[in-house]
């Protein structure tokens, strides 16, 4: 072999034999909490391509990645071909719970703020 065995991590140019043209970079959800929105964000710059990225991958419920779920960055949007860091998204899922808990102040029952001083 002449060390081009398979890849070390699931992060790939898609249709890379030889003679085809590149489509895309391939990202595979790996964490529970990514979205189009996130995978976006990261590989093109912006938010806003989740629409791009979602039209581009008719395969996958862009309302509900799971973990597996490959999805295809165009080459004309991409910006970074790092892989999408564990830790980004631990983080903003972790920032994504605590603003849906407050975006619903009912659910969380009535607030006793001027209650008797004892």
């Amino acid at each position: 072999m002449n060390g081009s065995g398979p890849r070390a991590n699931s992060e790939a140019l898609a249709d890379e034999s030889p003679g085809t043209p590149r489509v895309g970079y391939l990202h595979t959800v790996r964490w529970q909490g990514e979205t189009l929105c996130l995978i976006a964000q990261w590989y093109t710059g912006s938010w806003k391509n989740w629409r791009t990225l979602a039209d581009s991958n008719s395969a996958i419920n862009p309302d509900r990645l799971v973990i597996g779920d490959t999805v295809v960055i165009p080459e004309g949007l991409l910006k970074n071909r790092k892989p999408l860091p564990r830790d980004l998204v631990l983080s903003l899922a972790a920032k994504e719970r605590g603003q849906q808990m407050s975006s619903h102040p009912e659910e969380a029952g009535p607030l006793d703020l001027f209650g008797p001083k004892e």
